[in-house]
């Protein structure tokens, strides 16, 4: 019992997502918006490159096919 306590209390945690609070912003998009946020993400100089890598996934999923 004590190793299970131990190994739960010690286990390594998964990092929070630090981008997770774009999320709602991405899911409130109108799926005709989809298209220019996706090459805004491309377009724009300056968004931290793992938030652009994130928007681009997030973005892609929405994405009309």
């Amino acid at each position: 019992m004590l190793q299970s306590l131990r190994a739960r209390l010690f286990a390594p945690r998964p990092e929070p997502d630090p981008h997770a609070a774009y999320q709602p912003l991405v899911d409130g998009l109108q799926l005709a918006a989809v298209p220019l946020a996706h090459a805004l993400v491309h377009a724009v100089d300056g968004i931290n490159d793992d938030l652009r890598r994130w928007l681009d996934r997030r973005l892609s999923v929405r994405a009309p096919t």
